[in-house]
This record gives C-alpha cells, sequence and structure tokens, in this order.
C-alpha cells in the first residue's frame, strides 16, 4: 500500500475515531443531564407539601389576621379513575380538578364548616413547565389548575396554590386528590347513602326516578354527583346542588358508622387510600376522620357569583367583595 494510501486510511480511521469520542461525549452530556433533571423531578414531586405563610388582610383601613385555631383541607374530586398511570417526569396531564371543596376545622370551638367551590371558577393559575419550572400566570377555570404537573402530588399542590390564591393567600394545610372510583367505595363502605332525586336522569340512569327518595349504591353514587352533560340542567350549579345533597346524606350516614364503631375510621382511610392522593398519611386521615365524628358540622357554603357561557365553555365568575367577607367570616379576627 503506498504511504498516501496509508495516509488516506490513517485520516479515515482517525476521524471515525474522533466522530465516536464526540458522539460519546454527547451521549454521556445528554444521560447526566436527564438522570439530573429526574432527580430534580422525583425531588420536587415527593417532598413535603408547605403551605404559604398565613396571610394578613388590610379592608377599609383595619387589619385582620387568621385565627390560630383555624385549619384547612382541601379536598379535590379528580375527573379520572385511580386506573390512569402517571408518570413523575411528565409537566402536563389531561386531568382536571372536577370538584373542590374546603374543610375549615376551628381547633377552639370545635366545628367544621365546608366552602363548596365551583370548578368553572375564572381565577389566575400558574404555569408550570419541566421540572416544576413556573411561566407565566393566566386565567382560566380554576379546574385547569390541576392540568400542570405529572398528575401526582404535584399537581394536587398547584391546584391547592391556585385556591389559595383564589382566597386572598389563605393556605391550603392539607389536600386530598380522589379518584372517580373513590365515590362508589365511599359510598359502599357507609352502607349506602339515601339521597332524594329531584332531577330527570331520563335513559341514562332510569333507576335514579324523578321524585323518589333512593339509596345509592356502587356507581349509582357516581352517577348522581357527576351527571351533566345528559341532564336537562347541564350546569354545573345544578350538579354542584346534586354534590351538597349527597354530602349533607353522607356526612350523616358516616358520622353514624363513626359513632358506633371505633376502628371505622381507620378502615374508611385505608379504604380510599387506594383512590387517594394526599400530604396526610393513613392514620392522619383516620384522625381527621374521627375528629370530624367530634366536631360540629356548620354546613356547607357556596361562592356567590354568575356563571355565562365563554367562548366554548361555562365560566363562573365569583363576586370578589362577597368572597372576601366570606374568608374573613369564616377565618379571620381583627389583628
Amino acid at each position: 500500500m503506498s504511504r498516501k494510501a496509508k495516509n488516506n486510511k490513517r485520516s479515515i480511521i482517525m476521524a471515525a475515531v474522533l466522530a465516536a469520542l464526540i458522539f460519546i461525549g454527547l451521549l454521556a452530556v445528554y444521560l447526566l443531564e436527564q438522570a439530573e433533571l429526574k432527580k430534580e423531578r422525583e425531588a420536587y414531586v415527593d417532598d413535603g407539601y408547605i403551605p404559604s405563610a398565613r396571610p394578613v388582610l388590610t379592608v377599609d383601613g383595619r387589619d385582620y389576621r387568621m385565627r390560630d385555631a383555624v385549619e384547612t383541607y382541601l379536598i379535590i374530586g379528580l375527573d379520572k379513575f385511580s386506573t390512569v398511570k402517571t408518570d413523575p417526569l411528565d409537566y402536563v396531564n389531561d386531568q382536571q380538578s372536577d370538584f373542590l371543596l374546603l374543610l375549615i376545622a376551628d381547633h377552639d370551638a370545635e366545628t367544621i364548616t365546608a366552602l363548596h367551590i365551583n370548578r368553572d371558577t375564572m381565577a389566575e393559575i400558574q404555569r408550570y413547565g419541566l421540572a416544576g419550572r413556573k411561566l407565566k400566570s393566566f386565567i382560566g377555570q380554576l379546574a385547569l389548575s390541576h392540568t400542570f404537573g405529572s398528575g401526582g402530588r404535584d399537581s394536587a399542590r398547584y391546584t391547592a396554590e391556585a385556591v389559595s390564591k383564589l382566597l386572598y393567600g389563605v393556605p391550603m394545610e392539607h389536600y386530598s386528590a380522589l379518584m372517580l372510583d373513590a365515590v362508589p367505595a365511599l359510598n359502599d363502605l357507609v352502607g349506602g347513602v339515601s339521597v332524594y332525586v329531584e332531577d330527570d336522569f331520563g335513559v341514562a340512569s332510569p333507576e335514579l326516578k324523578q321524585g323518589t327518595t333512593v339509596r345509592l349504591q356502587g356507581s349509582q353514587a357516581l352517577t348522581f354527583i357527576q351527571a351533566r352533560g345528559s341532564m336537562q340542567d347541564k350546569s354545573n350549579l345544578n350538579r354542584m346542588n346534586r354534590q351538597r345533597v349527597y354530602m349533607q346524606a353522607l356526612y350523616e350516614q358516616m358520622t353514624g358508622q363513626l359513632k358506633g364503631d371505633e376502628n371505622f375510621a381507620l378502615r374508611l382511610a385505608t379504604e380510599l387510600s387506594d383512590y387517594m392522593i394526599s400530604d396526610l398519611s393513613v392514620s392522619e386521615l383516620a384522625e381527621l376522620a374521627n375528629m370530624w365524628k367530634s366536631y360540629a358540622f356548620q354546613g356547607i357554603e357556596t361562592v356567590a357569583g354568575e356563571a355565562v357561557l365563554g367562548d366554548v365553555y361555562i365560566e363562573f365568575y365569583h363576586d370578589a367583595d362577597a368572597l372576601l367577607q366570606q374568608v374573613l367570616r369564616l377565618m379571620f379576627e381583627p389583628a
């Protein structure tokens, strides 16, 4: 082989080796970046929920502070079943917070009040990107706050943050996000729930006959509180009315079970843990259930406002002044 041919061959080999080294180097950098991203993402998803500080609100020149005895628990009802799998590395998902209920416990008065919040409420929602990085916020339906993140703990926290911002900075000190299959499981665990059927469910659910009292069993409970598109009144406000009817009846049924069986709270928490994402452990959820048994329930309040048809979907515009006064009454005192 001539010297020129040998030099050409050597140059080709060197070029190939150099290309291979560059490829290996780029691959190593990429894998390291992905490993760091995964580590960062998993740490962000798995860490404990840290609510915002308790606010001081100034209204008409007077300061009000959140009462020390008040503790908040946000219940989030998702529009998906527990069979839907989530990836902790995802930063968007298709799960919405279809139901929002804030439980307000007053440990001095030993009372619990529920604030039912419309999922269609137009509110400021923080966008989140890869690894939980904050992006530009926007005004949209409160239900959309859960669509950022993996669909796991991070998404539940994003919903809690959006609700906190809506409620003038009141911290969501605890949260529990329940999948759809939690409803029939809970319903049957308490022995079924009796409700009066005011709406016409039509062919979608003929067993729920208008004008009758029905003891809901299994999936009937989910139909009763979730059905909307097949109803004559398709609004979320009408559905929220049914949800409050069900919750009041469920409270009475569940309280009876808690008082009659000292182990029921633990069984309840254990059963629901299969369909729930929460910052509370099973034992803490059991303690919450027992607190529910001993505290006086003050009923379910709603947020005043108006539902209008937007460009595509229904949008609920809350009465900001009325909500402020409601928040002050339920959770604050003069500073």
